[in-house]
């Protein structure tokens, strides 16, 4: 079977080494670094002190002592490198986007990877989020050509829209909240490691159980005007609104006091054009 890669040229990687690499970022990150002493990487996030998102991003382990990636949206890489040399102050770890030598590849689940890729790639991870969302492959620039057979991401975005992992439209810096991102779902959450920034907030909420607000998939049969309101109601109650889109699947922040899943479905309307929320089988509310 011949793999389907797919380059995600909308992620940017920046590489961190030095020896105060793990005491670095296990002080502010969401995740315990202690994961990567088994597993090769981990889904993570930065909060303000107040607990609201900042970035999110995976920590994969290198190949030599004291290095790690970090896998991060091309598009806030440049802030990422900024708030984390801010926190770094006196700690020896050095910074660099190496974006334009190393690509990050996407290998869709239950796909094998070719031999050859096996012996170029630096580093191959599964998805610490779910195992649905395959394989991510770190490998050389000049070796794309050789094995990517796409650079469309629409059947990726797919797949991880219906399990309701967010994605950078879904999450809005210093506004969204960690749970309500799904981010203890995705495993971005770690409620037994140390302190960290916004952890306060965060572990309250977890054991108070007041997670009011989730995103969660639904499904269109009419796409929308990506110009006009993305709101989404049911009768005449507001119960929230469209975010990512890859159609016809969608994320939507939802108020979740005001869904009612019939048969694991909701019927709303969002442009006038009905729209399905879908209770995911994680959604315990």
């Amino acid at each position: 079977m011949t793999s389907h890669l797919i380059y995600a040229d909308d992620r940017c990687l920046l590489r961190l080494n030095g020896p105060d690499v793990v005491s670095f970022l296990q002080g502010i990150i969401t995740n315990d670094m202690a994961l990567l002493e088994t597993n090769t990487s981990l889904y993570t996030a930065l909060l303000n002190p107040q607990g609201r998102y900042v970035f999110d991003f995976f920590v994969i382990k290198g190949e030599e002592p004291h290095q790690f990636w970090i896998d991060c949206p091309k598009s806030r890489a440049s802030d990422l490198i900024k708030m984390l040399s801010f926190y770094k102050l006196r700690a020896d770890v050095q910074i660099k986007d190496v974006s334009a030598m190393i690509a990050v590849v996407l290998q869709p689940h239950g796909e094998h990877p070719q031999a050859a890729l096996q012996n170029v790639a630096m580093i191959h991870t599964s998805d610490p989020r779910h195992p649905s969302l395959g394989v991510r492959s770190l490998i050389p620039i000049e070796h794309l050509d050789t094995f990517v057979t796409t650079r469309d991401l629409i059947s990726y975005e797919q797949q991880r829209i219906q399990l309701g992992a967010p994605g950078e439209l879904d999450l809005i810096p210093q506004k969204s909240l960690p749970l309500e991102s799904n981010f203890d779902i995705f495993n971005a959450l770690s409620f037994t490691k140390g302190c960290y920034l916004g952890q306060e907030l965060t572990t309250r909420t977890k054991f108070r159980g007041e997670t009011r607000k989730r995103l969660i998939p639904c499904h269109m049969t009419t796409p929308l005007d990506p110009l006009q309101s993305m709101d989404i109601t049911a009768d005449t109650l507001l119960v929230g609104s469209v975010r990512s889109i890859a159609y016809p699947h969608a994320l939507a922040f939802v108020r979740l006091e005001n869904c009612h899943f019939v048969d694991d479905n909701m019927i709303a309307y969002c442009q006038g054009k009905p729209i399905a929320l879908q209770k995911p089988s994680w959604l315990l509310y």
